[in-house]
Order: C-alpha cells, then sequence, then structure tokens
C-alpha cells in the first residue's frame, strides 16, 4: 500500500490494512506540520495583525507554494477526523496538540490558505510595491491621517529584496 492508498483509507475512515500505513500517515502529519509552522512564522512576521494589502514575494516562503498549500490540506484533513486525534497527541507535545485541535487553529489554517494568496514571484512584488510607492504623494495631499493609515499597512513589508531561504 502506498502513501497516497494509506491516507485515503485513513482519512475516509476505513479500517488501517497495515502497520506501515499508520506510520507512513505520521510521517505525512508531522512533515505537513513543521511545514505549516515554518509558513505560520512568515506569515505573523510578515503580515502582522493587519490583513495584508501588498503582493509579497515569494522568495519569503520557506517552501514552494504548492508545498505549503498540500500541507495545509493535510493538516486540515487529520483534524477535520476525529479517528485522526490520537495520532496528533503522539506526535505533538500536549499543549501543541490541544492548540492544534482548537477551532483557532482551524481559522488560522484557514486563514494561512488565503494569505498564500498574496505570495507572488518577485517581480510581481516589486511591480505592487512601486504602484504603492507612487500613491505616496497623492496620500500627502488627503492628510496625515491617509498617510499614517498607508503606512500601517505597509509596515513591515519593505523586505521585498530578501535572500530566497533554503528549500
Amino acid at each position: 500500500m502506498g502513501l497516497l492508498d494509506a491516507v485515503r483509507s485513513l482519512f475516509s475512515g476505513e479500517e488501517r490494512k497495515s502497520a506501515d500505513a499508520s506510520k507512513d500517515l505520521r510521517v505525512l502529519l508531522v512533515a505537513s506540520m513543521e511545514i505549516v509552522g515554518a509558513y505560520g512564522s512568515i506569515v505573523e512576521k510578515h503580515c502582522g495583525d493587519a490583513t495584508p494589502s501588498l503582493k509579497l514575494p515569494e522568495t519569503l516562503l520557506p517552501y514552494p507554494k504548492e508545498t505549503i498549500a498540500q500541507a495545509i490540506a493535510n493538516v486540515q484533513h487529520a483534524i477535520s477526523n476525529p479517528s485522526l486525534h490520537p495520532m496528533i497527541e503522539q506526535v505533538l507535545e500536549p499543549e501543541a496538540a490541544k492548540r492544534v485541535l482548537s477551532p483557532d487553529f482551524r481559522k488560522f489554517l484557514n486563514d494561512g490558505l488565503a494569505i498564500l494568496s498574496f505570495f507572488v514571484p518577485l517581480s510581481e512584488a516589486e511591480s505592487d510595491r512601486k504602484k504603492w510607492e507612487d500613491l505616496l504623494p497623492v496620500l500627502d495631499k488627503l492628510g496625515p491621517d491617509a498617510r499614517a493609515r498607508y503606512e500601517h499597512l505597509f509596515k513591515g513589508r519593505q523586505t521585498l529584496g530578501d535572500k530566497k531561504s533554503d528549500r
């Protein structure tokens, strides 16, 4: 039985057919949690509390977008399937497992998936940034409040030239 078959059988609620399937799923879950955690750190650092208003370069991501999206989907499937909760509790520390199984974490995963679309190729992110910077003179004419709101949105998104992380 391959990994994909093991995942399908466990996510669909079918009885496990081998110890290997459980082991493979455990490895997949741990890897997915690590990817989601690394991505979550990037989101916290570059998106903060504000909704992203600018496109961000994919070079900031710790893994390719597709890998992150798949990891999020894997974790979403695991936490939505009560039969997999014991496995989550086995592979994570008790507090981490409690946090992962919480409604807040489900919301974090959904938000993280939506935010992933703001990560684009570097050239597109730089073009978007240029457009925003061209808007500054217009904001200055509107008054200090308009400029302050803009700067709050732009805060933390000035690292477009950062080096690509090791994948």
